[in-house]
């Protein structure tokens, strides 16, 4: 284990906002999946998080929401070591002083 990495990569932020697509989604779901396989070679109990930072912020939330209820993307099982959280904001009916 003189080979082995001191320290691990295992929180992973996706700041979601209105132009995050489904494809970018799940390009950060796939690189969570490899960054799981590394920390798990470091420690077998080591746990991948995914954070996504204002869920609802797109309209692919219900991929968000598959992701996070169903632990798969697109029908594809997700890998077992990784857990998802989610912050998400209250729905505000913007004025228009507010988009001023």
């Amino acid at each position: 284990e003189e080979n082995r990495p001191r320290h691990v990569h295992n929180l992973i932020t996706l700041r979601v906002h209105g132009g995050v697509t489904a494809e970018m989604i799940c390009a950060v779901i796939r690189a969570a999946e490899e960054q799981a396989v590394t920390n798990r070679d470091v420690d077998k109990t080591l746990e991948t998080i995914v954070f996504f930072d204002e869920a609802n912020a797109t309209s692919e939330i219900d991929l968000i929401r598959e992701i996070m209820c169903n632990h798969t993307i697109n029908g594809r099982k997700v890998n077992s070591s990784i857990r998802f959280i989610a912050a998400v904001n209250p729905y505000r009916k913007h004025t228009p002083a507010m988009i001023d």
